[in-house]
């Protein structure tokens, strides 16, 4: 009997493997037999195993002769159609959900038969209707599998196979996904999907709970029931803090990045999150904020220091022919025989001279503040002595101003660490700003003292005009108290205080309060 397998193989006729497909049906066939007997004889399993191993190797061999001559396209018949493996799956599903009643009724029968052993005829009847159920059963099974297999050998066997067209279709429905979550991402919705696609995983996780433990209560015991709801909680509870832990990792990636980001971090970074995650659009965002902060950042750095690079530049040029003129009034003013308006203009020379020289030289320290390339001497200085030094040094001025100076300095030393040149500098530049704005007969206070560690020095007066900003636009460079600018100075007194006790290590602050102005500055108090 041809089973006409040549057709569905490849090969000649002198590989036709007719007989290994007999041999499969047959072997199988007696497998399961001489297994559905072994109930009542133990050695029937010996048997049973023999005809197992005969099958594999029929299987085996069958398998093999079909790959033979692969250059040769497979025809695959109506028997074959379309998704083997589907029908395959829903066979093999079938017989193991409902294992217990057909295998119980096929061992019911198969020990009815072996029963009447001892009387030929009817056993002889009865063993070959079983054998042709059992045969027709087996050769089901291995029709599918060589169907499958027929299309594993085909070329783009891969789209007739219904699970591989079933996940590709869930790529693709997954893809889909993934960009409309991605779109509402951008819109700011993540947490809206996240909330969404944990409500729908619960939903299916209960679906699927429910199915799993109905068909356990009716078909097992209630202890198979109890093992199975403790397996699936424990599955569940893995998927649950497996997602909960992508979660917490995704937000502390986040938080890092905004926390690098608050601290001036503003190296250049590629996203870490992978692409489907929720948050993958936000981290995009924050490093492209933080990309054009590190441009922004680089763009100011370069202007401030061209800005520096210029005024350096053009305080040290204007310093040489102004040294000369400095000069020349100085000998014109010792010349003799000189017209008195001569002289009233000489004076008013040197005096205007000086002030450029001290407005030059005022320029010329805020850019190498600014830039942090002044040399520093750093020692211990007493603020008590400092002040009282300072204040001597301007008293002739402060008694010509007919202001009021209050000086509550103490008699302990406070010590702390600085650059004495630097720091005279910054209190006389606010001594000489009281001079300059404070009302007249108005009270200034000078005060020193220690609080929490610190050494702290205020300098407060009482404006002559009404003060139309806030503190920190007045210690910015230009700035003048006096918008009028009908008094000397040129706006960079408080800009150098401020830049010098920074350096120094200090604190500077600024206070208005009405016609108040109050500066203050802290240092590190050293011990003895």
């Amino acid at each position: 009997m041809d089973t006409r397998w040549k057709r569905f193989r490849y090969g000649t006729e002198d590989t036709n493997p007719s007989w290994s497909f007999y041999g499969v049906v047959i072997c199988l066939s007696f497998t399961l037999i001489f297994c559905g007997a072994a109930g009542d004889n133990d050695y029937w399993w010996i048997v049973g195993c023999g005809f197992t191993i005969l099958s594999v190797m029929f299987l085996a061999y069958l398998n093999i002769q079909m790959g033979n001559g692969k250059d040769d396209p497979v025809p695959i018949r109506l028997l074959d159609g379309k998704w083997p493996d589907l029908w395959l799956a829903l066979f093999l599903c079938g017989v193991y959900l409902n294992r217990h009643l057909l295998w119980s009724r096929y061992n019911m029968a198969v020990n009815r038969v072996f029963d009447r052993i001892g009387f030929m005829d009817e056993f002889f009847v009865l063993f070959l209707f079983l054998f042709f159920s059992t045969v027709s059963v087996a050769a089901a099974v291995v029709f599918l599998v060589m169907s499958l297999t027929r299309h594993l050998y085909k070329n783009k066997w891969m789209k007739t196979l219904f699970f591989y067209r079933l996940s590709g279709r869930l790529k693709r429905e997954r893809r889909k996904f993934y960009e409309a979550q991605a779109s509402l991402t951008s819109q700011g919705k993540a947490v809206r999907i996240w909330r969404r696609r944990r409500l729908c995983f619960l939903c299916l996780r209960f679906a699927l709970a429910s199915i799993v433990l109905l068909y356990a209560g009716a078909v097992y015991g209630e202890e198979d029931m109890a093992f199975l709801l403790f397996a699936a909680a424990a599955v569940f509870f893995a998927a649950d803090v497996r997602s909960v832990m992508r979660t917490a990792r995704e937000i502390g990636v986040l938080v890092s990045e905004i926390q690098e980001l608050s601290e001036d971090d503003c190296q250049t970074k590629e996203p870490v999150l992978p692409p489907n995650s929720l948050f993958r659009t936000s981290e995009e965002e924050l490093l492209t904020i933080q990309k054009v902060k590190k441009e922004s950042l680089e763009k100011q750095l370069q202007s401030e220091r061209m800005k520096v690079d210029l005024i350096t530049n053009v305080s040290h040029d204007l310093k040489t022919p102004l040294t000369a003129m400095v000069g020349c009034i100085d000998l014109l003013a010792k010349t003799d025989g000189l017209p008195q308006e001569a002289k009233d203009y000489v004076a008013l020379l040197s005096v205007k001279a000086v002030r450029l020289r001290e407005m030059i030289q005022d320029v010329f320290d805020m850019a190498k503040a600014t830039s942090g390339g002044q040399d520093l001497h750093m020692e211990r200085l007493d603020m008590v002595r400092l002040l009282r030094q300072t204040a001597a040094d301007m008293q002739e001025r402060m008694d010509a101003s007919g202001l009021i100076f209050r000086m509550k300095l103490g008699k302990e030393e406070l010590l702390f660490m600085g650059d004495g040149k630097k720091l005279y500098r910054v209190y006389q530049n606010l001594l000489e700003n009281t001079l300059k704005y404070s009302m007249a007969g108005s009270r200034v206070y000078i005060e020193a003292g220690e609080k929490d560690g610190k050494v702290l020095a205020s300098i407060k007066n009482t404006s002559d005009c009404e003060m139309e900003f806030d503190a920190d636009e007045v210690v910015e460079r230009f700035t003048r108290g006096d918008k009028s600018r009908s008094t000397e100075g040129n706006g960079l007194g408080l800009a150098i205080a401020q830049s010098f006790t920074v350096a120094c290590g200090g604190e500077f602050k600024v206070t208005v309060d009405g016609d108040l102005f109050k500066v203050e500055t802290a240092f590190r108090l050293v011990n003895v």
